[in-house]
């Protein structure tokens, strides 16, 4: 009787200790229960009412974010006064959010890109839910978190994707300096771009280390290589325009890159309002501003002459969207308001009339 009382106590030790629960099946934290649920409501939220296909690595990617000190989120809770297209996945400690992109076009093999919230729009981080969770993976086990151990056996659950110390080989090849912590930087972002995949800062960062040491070649191909992998975002251009204007001889080329960057979605070109302005004068204008009332303009303008040519208005019409959306991240007032918020109808009914009506339905749920 005595034994039996002992193991009662036991498993009700185990049970409740730490936040534990028991199960026939095994034991499983209070915050991996919270986490599968958080991953279920995202796989619906994102089936259901983003009307995309769910990620098949989401629930790792979930955890590996909350490894990183991110704070996992309801994605119908963080939708407004953010950018229309935004799926929150997670609350970083800086207050910004973590999550996916809905393009309007969006294609149910295409990968949903992970993207991170600005005071412009929204910043690329990257392309697919794989590579953002070997990536996290990598550099975890690269700068030995306490974490490091549990991240690799996330992504390794269903195959083995990353092993501890892979990137040894690569910091012990003498090719590259490993003398300071920007050093090792460097090498973790040369290895992350060889064997993981491809992540703008990554470029970034050695194109800035080639500029610095006077290489102009070789940080102008970096950022040329960029450009090309990133397609449809501006921010990959605007950095190139911004290499190019610190070097002698330049400037017209800088003004061309900084122009071809604000061709692209205006939300997608800047982290900061500052960075936006200097960006609107380094290609030719006088500011920002004035490309804001440029934007808002044409997404009212009609355009029958060119419908009268042949252009669809079909066309037309999400031309108008794009338009409107520039406008808001230039920082234009539309109906009384500079956010987002103030565009969702009016950019749900256009998306409607241009033939995509379940995107329209999503920028309405928030």
């Amino acid at each position: 009787m005595k034994m039996l009382i002992l193991s009662l106590c036991f498993l009700l030790m185990l049970e409740f200790c730490d936040g534990a629960v028991l199960t026939r099946r095994g034991m499983m934290t209070m915050s991996s229960k919270l986490l599968v649920g958080n991953a279920n409501i995202h796989a619906s939220y994102i089936e259901s009412v983003a009307k995309a296909s769910p990620p098949r690595m989401l629930d790792s990617l979930l955890r590996l974010l909350e490894l990183e000190g991110n704070e996992i989120v309801d994605p119908q809770s963080y939708r407004r006064d953010i950018n229309p297209f935004f799926i929150p996945l997670a609350k970083s400690k800086d207050n910004s959010l973590i999550g996916y992109i809905r393009w309007p076009t969006q294609k149910d093999d295409m990968d949903l890109q992970i993207v991170r919230t600005n005071e412009v729009g929204l910043q690329l981080l990257a392309l697919g839910t794989t590579q953002m969770c070997h990536r996290i993976a990598v550099e975890q086990d690269f700068y030995s978190t306490p974490t490091a151990k549990q991240a690799v056996e996330l992504i390794n659950k269903d195959k083995i994707i990353y092993e501890s110390g892979d990137y040894l080989p690569f910091l012990r090849s003498g090719k590259f300096p490993t003398l300071t912590e920007n050093d090792l930087r460097l090498v973790l972002d040369r290895f992350i771009l060889t064997k993981v995949g491809a992540f703008p800062d990554c470029y970034e960062r050695i194109a800035a280390n080639f500029l610095e040491k006077g290489n102009d070649v070789s940080a102008l191909v970096t950022c040329e290589r960029a450009v090309s992998i990133f397609y449809g975002w501006g921010h990959p251009i605007a950095y190139h325009a911004f290499a190019l204007n610190k070097l002698n001889g330049r400037d017209k080329e800088a003004r061309d890159a900084a122009r071809a960057a604000m061709g692209m979605p205006a939300w997608t070109v800047s982290s900061t309002k500052s960075e936006l302005e200097d960006l609107s004068k380094l290609a030719g204008f006088s500011g920002s501003a004035i490309l804001g009332e440029m934007h808002a303009y044409r997404a009212n303008d009609p355009r029958k002459d060119d419908i009268g040519e042949g252009l669809s208005p079909i066309q037309v019409t999400l031309d108008q969207a794009a338009h409107l959306m520039d406008a808001v991240a230039l920082g234009h007032t539309i109906n009384g308001t500079t956010g987002w918020e103030g565009i969702r109808e009016t950019l749900a009914t256009k998306y409607t009339e241009g033939g995509y009506p379940e995107m329209a339905e999503f920028i309405l749920s928030n």
